[in-house]
């Protein structure tokens, strides 16, 4: 048996698949600036990929993975943080 694959990410080709595993390498530029993946008590940032491969049948498999994004922030560059107004009380015993 063989399946006929529209690649709308390869230009719309069309291709015809053998049964078996196969592979479609991809590249994805991302913006610079993304916030780092990172997960807390009240929120989170996380991305992810999803793919779905429709058969002509009728029948769609889909899938996702997760990647972490590590994208390192230099705090001297944040004016914001440099503001931060502190009060200290000194008390004398």
């Amino acid at each position: 048996m063989h399946c006929l694959l529209n690649l709308f990410a390869g230009g719309g080709r069309m291709m015809i698949l053998s049964p078996g595993v196969h592979t479609f390498p991809f590249k994805l530029g991302l913006p610079l600036g993304l916030p780092s993946t990172f997960l807390a008590k009240h929120g989170w940032v996380q991305y992810y990929c999803k793919a779905e491969l429709k058969e002509a049948c009728g029948l769609t498999h889909k899938n996702q993975q997760v990647f972490i994004v590590m994208n390192p922030i230099d705090l001297n560059l944040e004016p914001s943080l440099l503001m931060v107004n502190l009060h200290l009380r000194l008390v004398k015993k």
